[in-house]
């Protein structure tokens, strides 16, 4: 009667670097959390008048044009300076 192959054993002799490697390749890379943040608060503006922060919106997130942020609620740091369409 034949010993059988220790579990541990057929995992090593399974498991080779060029398996692992293709493995790991094919998975899929998460979408960086820079390249959005760079997108959206590219779309976020400070009212000088309001001193209030608000963005455009898409017609299919929301039927207002735009969206305002409370006071104090948003940074306003390196904002870009726009009028909002209320204070126009």
């Amino acid at each position: 009667m034949e010993d059988e192959e220790h579990i541990i054993d057929f995992y090593l002799r399974v498991t080779t670097p060029e398996r692992f490697r293709a493995l790991k390749s094919y998975r899929k890379k998460a979408v960086s959390h820079e390249n959005r943040k760079h997108k959206i608060d590219d779309n976020i503006f400070y009212c000088r008048y309001c001193k209030r922060c608000w963005s455009i919106v898409p017609g299919w997130v929301d039927r207002a044009k735009f969206r305002m942020y409370p006071e104090g609620n948003m940074p306003t740091f390196k904002k870009k300076r726009k009028d909002c369409p209320s204070c126009q």
